[in-house]
């Protein structure tokens, strides 16, 4: 199987830096962070709205001042895990769980036409979805889900709409993360209680056994992946007595993990990466400010 590949109630426009300092955007949770090719940045989350909760985007032309957050669409039901994606014509996709047929969280996707989302539609043969990840490559669009009672699962698809049965991946795993190596070949992880776990599949192929890349000395959570030149970076939260950190690791195109230390604030969970086109890796999390309220924030990591 494979391929090739990349709230907040709304405010107003938002200053942001580009140093290594949290800069908060609105408020919110569940970040996805994505490069276009002409290296503007687009991000959507998860509202803090009461209730039934919606995702909110936002889009930056150099990653330092940011449009106000608006919100995907309006409907009755709750939103959750965004995804986002640019495939092979430049389209930027969103893919995320939500409960819009009344019963479980099903998987929903949408394309940005002419600076408009098309209405979400239903992708189907995922079922009880708590969390999932996208990648595009090679003209084709791999993606990974958790489900409730079944475990990770990936399934592709050409044209990123029309998806082929979904295969598991593992039985036990939770938030999945994609990301492409050189040769082609895509690179999951996920969370197993105190480890994070990775395997790769290569196209046509079967995902290989799982490797530990991290573990933790209480429960990790979310993870996000990305690899640029001959670089990789694993980003995860890690439970402690005073809140959840992200932790940080680097990786070569053979997985060899390394620590690495991760300039942003503590009580962060829900990190996402994101590569533009020169290279440089940007990075959006949430985090409590001094409310008690989840905001997302965003820094670039740069060549560190």
């Amino acid at each position: 199987m494979l391929l090739a590949g990349c709230g907040a109630a709304p405010g107003s426009a938002r200053l942001l830096s580009n140093g290594s300092a949290a800069q908060p955007l609105g408020s919110g949770t569940q970040p996805t962070l994505c490069a276009r090719p002409d290296g503007s940045l687009v991000v959507a989350f998860v509202g803090a709205d009461s209730g039934n909760r919606k995702i909110y985007w936002s889009e930056s032309s150099d990653g330092k001042i940011w449009g106000n957050p608006r919100a995907l669409d309006s409907h009755p039901f709750s939103d959750q895990s965004p995804r986002l994606v640019v495939d092979a014509q430049g389209v930027l996709n969103l893919y995320f769980a939500s409960n819009r047929d009344g019963q479980n969280f099903e998987i929903y996707h949408s394309k940005l036409v002419s600076g408009a989302w098309q209405a979400p539609e239903e992708i189907p043969g995922f079922d009880g979805v708590e969390s999932l990840a996208v990648v595009n490559a090679n003209g084709k669009t791999l993606l990974a889900a958790q489900q409730l009672m079944v475990g990770l699962t990936s399934a592709v698809s050409t044209d990123g709409t029309h998806f082929g049965t979904p295969e598991t991946v593992t039985g036990p795993g939770a938030d999945p993360s994609l990301t492409m190596l050189p040769g082609g070949k895509a690179l999951i992880a996920y969370t197993d209680d105190q480890t994070v776990d990775v395997r790769t599949c290569t196209p046509g192929g079967a995902w290989s056994d799982a490797t530990d890349a991290a573990d933790g000395a209480d429960a990790v959570r979310e993870t996000t992946l990305a690899f640029t030149g001959d670089r990789g970076e694993l980003i995860y939260a890690e439970r402690t007595p005073d809140g959840y950190v992200l932790r940080e690791r680097h990786f070569d195109a053979e997985l060899n993990f390394t620590d690495a230390d991760l300039p942003v604030s503590p009580d962060a969970r829900t990190p996402s990466l994101a590569v533009d086109h020169n290279g440089k890796i940007s990075l959006a999390w949430g985090m409590k400010d001094n409310s008690g309220q989840t905001t997302i924030a965003l820094t670039v990591l740069g060549d560190r």
